[in-house]
């Protein structure tokens, strides 16, 4: 799994963001109180501007400006969408592009990955609310378009050509078998599409129980929505211990409930959802990294998955 932050470099980290803020001039308006992510691509802190609470990231690299030029417009497209009361994004308080600075609102409530088994939280209410902010951000800009399975299929087998954990190995080649057995009933399959988050995940959003708000956003993409849905159950579920009941690998109660808060044209075609399921899966046991009891859980979601046939559909 990500690590976030080395607690032991924090107060280095905060002392590198001031002096990142006092080159951009606006020490004077911002204070740092804690770091929330250190990665090679960015640093995320917490802290005051003004009077006010906010995220402040600093991007990293030689494209530092034009990510925070990139990630502004898509947070101000973004927020335009989602203006109903319960699904939201965070907006944007203050640019420097040149010391690779953006300044973000806070999202309300608590982050959506420390909300799952939560006996307080009611989960499926929490699932349709996730659900929702997708449909809601796609809005009535949904395009059908012919579906390619063959093109996700390449990009797991790219990834499984540099996949070097032995262990995992032969699982890996077991569940890339049965994305390419699935690969000719899906050609030409009708395929809703629409503007969506491309890394939707429980990670990047906030929910207060009302409203959820996203965040973590940096383009403007039109993106298969099954797909999209698939990547935010498989990050939810895949390393977490098992259910009793599972679909596809996934806690089978909590899948449905986020199902039902999609279309219809989306939640309900079982097909694309399994098979994107699978593709899921696949590019997070190839791209993560698990502790014993991870692996665990992985290896026995992703058998469930192999074992679990695609329901029949009424027509």
């Amino acid at each position: 799994m990500e690590e976030w932050l080395d607690p032991a470099l924090e107060l280095d980290l905060i002392a590198g963001f001031d002096e990142a803020l006092a080159r951009a001039g606006m020490s004077g308006h911002c204070k740092i109180r804690a770091i929330l992510k250190d990665s090679p691509e960015t640093l995320v802190a917490l802290g005051d501007f003004d009077a006010d609470l906010v995220v402040f990231k600093l991007f990293r690299g030689p494209d530092a400006g034009k990510l925070v030029r990139k990630a502004a417009e898509a947070l101000n497209f973004f927020e335009k969408r989602l203006k109903t009361a319960d699904a939201a994004m965070v907006s944007v308080v203050a640019t420097a592009p040149k010391a690779g600075i953006l300044v973000m609102t806070q999202a309300a409530g608590t982050p959506v990955n420390r909300l799952l088994g939560v006996e307080s939280v009611d989960q499926h209410a929490l699932m349709r609310r996730c659900a929702n902010w997708l449909t809601v951000c796609a809005g009535d800009d949904l395009e059908v378009r012919r579906m390619a399975p063959g093109k996700p299929i390449q990009e797991v087998k790219a990834l499984f050509e540099e996949y070097h954990d032995q262990d995992m190995h032969r699982l890996a080649k077991r569940l890339l078998r049965e994305l390419r057995k699935q690969r000719e009933p899906l050609k030409g399959h009708p395929l809703v599409w629409s503007y969506s988050h491309g890394d939707y995940a429980p990670v990047n959003a906030s929910d207060d129980g009302n409203c959820l708000t996203a965040y973590d956003i940096q383009g403007v993409p039109r993106l298969p929505l099954a797909r999209v849905a698939c990547r935010f159950l498989v990050a939810k579920d895949l390393n977490r211990p098992p259910a009793d009941r599972l679909l596809w690998g996934l806690d089978a109660d909590m899948a449905m409930a986020f199902l039902s808060g999609l279309p219809p044209s989306v939640g309900e075609d079982m097909a694309v959802i399994r098979f994107y399921i699978g593709i899921a899966m696949a590019q997070r046991l190839m791209r993560d990294n698990f502790n014993d009891e991870g692996r665990k859980a992985v290896k026995k979601r992703i058998q469930m998955y192999l074992r679990d046939p695609v329901p029949a559909q009424e027509d």
